[in-house]
């Protein structure tokens, strides 16, 4: 059994944001007991989230699904009372991620008395120091999963999977190192296989991109949503305009500015800024114009990496120390995220998977050569 905790206050205007996840769990990985809040266990309509609309395209009917959640397997978090006279929903998420909230352990303690024995460890989708610290309490490990960096359409779908946190508090630089000591015992692929196993219906357009040496703009500085928890939890002290404002003293010529797609709000150009206009083109688009790219935590900078681009990292990406590396280290370092670090999408929710990973934890040998295989085998 698993125990997956869901982020669950409303912090994007959206109290239920990971409700895509908790379908495909609920699809995927039967024995699972849930935290959740009452959000989740909405019956919604196709209208009001498009999640909905996933679930009856890729399995069926919206009753199916629901037909396999009982009663039993959910535990109600009620909003902590510690948290009801926060009104900024910024202070609300840094109090649920990085603090311990006596009424939450006392819930996860709950649980974990009656069911600890069967499970096998927590799934989380956002750093959660009660989740994390109550359960390795219990000797249970926790598994944080996230959106991997390198996304559809353009790249295969990709999975953050790391037992330390996600985004930030990661794992990554500890598990590079122990990856260097057997990195001249597993193949090694060049920017270009790594860009065919990521890319296959987009190998040739990518393979341009890395080779072209024509590019416009010195810098180029990728945004991410307002909103994002990723830019708002671990932006190392350095807030979403610090970005733009070193690339402006950095660059003899005009910066380039790609907002995301889906900011809510609307940046105009001046006399040292241009933004581009995201409807004419996408991420790797962007990427071929510039030299280098600047970000505060986006995916953008490690996409920038695998295209031959310089990046620099103002957050605290795992990946923030990649920009920094060699040619050799930069090369080892994009295998291991590729083979190492991350895992396709198919593997999310796997409980063979999930048992493999808990049974190989520090076994970096292993893990690289099982990914690889995986994903060589995708490749052809």
């Amino acid at each position: 059994m698993y125990l997956t905790y869901l982020n669950h206050y409303n912090i994007r205007q959206c109290e239920a944001q990971y409700l895509d996840m908790f379908y495909q769990n609920l699809e995927s990985l039967p024995e699972t007991h849930y935290v959740i809040s009452k959000e989740y266990l909405k019956k919604f309509t196709p209208a009001q989230r498009w999640e909905v609309r996933k679930v009856e395209q890729e399995w069926g009917k919206y009753s199916d699904l629901w037909a396999k959640l009982k009663p039993s397997d959910y535990t109600i978090m009620e909003k902590p009372e510690e948290l009801l006279d926060i009104e900024e929903p910024s202070k609300i998420l840094y109090a649920t991620t990085s603090t311990i909230i006596p009424s939450q352990v006392e819930v996860l303690k709950g649980i974990l008395q009656k069911k600890g024995a069967q499970i096998k460890a927590g799934i989380t989708w956002v750093n959660n120091k009660c989740f994390k610290d109550t359960l390795q309490e219990f000797g249970i490990p926790t598994i944080h999963h996230e959106l991997g960096p390198f996304r559809p359409t353009t790249y295969i779908p990709t999975i953050y999977m790391d037992f330390s946190g996600v985004n930030g508090g990661t794992e990554f630089d500890e598990r590079f190192k122990e990856f260097l000591k057997v990195a001249d015992q597993v193949p090694i692929l060049s920017r270009k296989e790594l860009i065919r196993v990521l890319s296959p219906s987009h190998y040739r357009e990518l393979c341009e991109i890395l080779d072209n040496k024509s590019r416009k703009y010195e810098i180029g500085v990728g945004l991410q949503v307002e909103v994002d928890t990723n830019l708002l939890l671990f932006n190392n002290n350095c807030n979403w305009v610090d970005p733009i404002l070193a690339a402006k003293m950095n660059s003899s010529k005009k910066v380039l500015v790609r907002p995301h797609p889906c900011a809510g709000y609307i940046m105009k150009p001046d006399g040292r800024m241009e933004i581009d206009d995201i409807t004419k083109g996408n991420a790797v688009q962007f990427i071929n114009k510039c030299e280098e790219i600047y970000c505060l935590n986006s995916s953008i900078g490690i996409e920038a990496i695998l295209l031959g681009r310089k990046a620099k990292i103002f957050g605290d990406s795992p990946f923030k120390n990649v920009c920094s590396m060699n040619e050799d280290l930069q090369i080892k370092a994009l295998n291991f995220i590729v083979f190492g670090y991350l895992i396709h999408k198919e593997l999310l929710f796997n409980d063979s998977y999930y048992k493999y990973r808990l049974a190989n934890r520090g076994n970096e040998k292993a893990i690289y050569l099982d990914n690889v295989k995986r994903l060589l085998e995708k490749a052809k």
